[in-house]
């Protein structure tokens, strides 16, 4: 399947959105609305994060082992062994692994609309999950946190892997579970429009911090790279992802850090000079001031 990276369109529930808008390579059908089926796809993230970019699809998927942080709608989120996610159509993310400490995905893509379109399907449209535009919610939780949400996406791949008799409604009754679970975690949001346009616009500012973080970056650089002026990319940053532009690189450093402090044999000067600080002591007042512990104690005894 071919992703986007630079327009995300306006989504409706769960309506794939138009091949015309995001070109896909897969035709999902009634008969076979998930992808892969018959095998289990595996995805190992780079070092180095790839293009920020959204699926057309709803996507979930589990983590076996390893460690490193996925970003969703500019949300950084660190990641360290068993954990899952569940990314909506039109959601911008992208996973990438810890150095030393590479991640294994399983993913699996279903068009909701499709999978849902079975005669004894269960209805979804009281749930919050269905309307998942208009709420906010955490993308990924940890095994230790939800071992039931990890379980139950296992069990959906599980059963399209192996497509045994009846796995379609299997998967249905798995896949409703999850989402009514999901919706627990749910809360309104009163800016529900607001990020579907501010990602089209930051898409190239996100990913050019994305790949450049470790480095020397100024505001001069994200501006030219923006074409914005100074007050609109502060303004937009700060809607999108809840810090400026500058806060934002710093928080992105400082969470990279916390992973490879958890999962590296690296030393904290190693760490902090590779996610770009340029002083230990720098580093080290910045983490305490984030995380409420020294990069020594959290190695010590945080956990993700």
């Amino acid at each position: 399947m071919r992703i986007s990276t630079l327009k995300k369109p306006k989504t409706v529930q769960f309506e794939p959105i138009p091949v015309s808008e995001v070109y896909s390579t897969v035709q999902m059908t009634e008969a076979v609305p998930v992808h892969p089926v018959g095998f289990l796809f595996d995805y190992r993230p780079d070092v180095r994060a790839e293009e920020m970019h959204f699926h057309n699809f709803f996507e979930i998927g589990y983590c076996e082992s390893g460690a490193g942080i996925f970003i969703v709608d500019g949300k950084i989120i660190p990641y360290s062994g068993k954990c899952c996610s569940m990314i909506y159509p039109g959601q911008v993310h992208i996973a990438q692994s810890a150095e030393d400490n590479t991640s294994l995905w399983h993913f699996l893509y279903i068009d909701m609309s499709k999978l849902m379109s079975l005669a004894d399907s269960p209805s979804i449209s009281g749930l919050k999950a269905a309307n998942y535009s208009n709420y906010d919610f955490p993308s990924l939780f940890s095994y230790d946190e939800c071992p039931d949400m990890y379980d139950l996406i296992k069990q959906i791949l599980f059963e399209t892997t192996y497509a045994r008799e009846m796995y379609r409604h299997a998967v249905v009754g798995f896949t409703y579970a999850l989402l009514l679970k999901h919706s627990r975690f749910m809360r309104p949001k009163p800016d529900a429009g607001n990020k579907l346009s501010l990602t089209l616009e930051l898409g190239e500012t996100i990913n050019y911090i994305n790949w450049n973080f470790m480095n020397d970056i100024n505001i001069d650089v994200l501006l030219a790279v923006s074409k914005m002026s100074k007050s609109s990319l502060q303004r937009k940053m700060e809607l999108f992802t809840g810090y400026s532009p500058m806060q934002y690189i710093l928080v992105l450093r400082l969470k990279r850090a916390s992973v490879l402090l958890l999962t590296s044999a690296k030393s904290v000067t190693e760490i902090a000079t590779s996610v770009g600080f340029c002083t230990l002591s720098s580093f080290n007042r910045h983490f305490l001031s984030h995380f409420g512990l020294s990069p020594t104690k959290y190695k010590k005894t945080a956990r993700l």
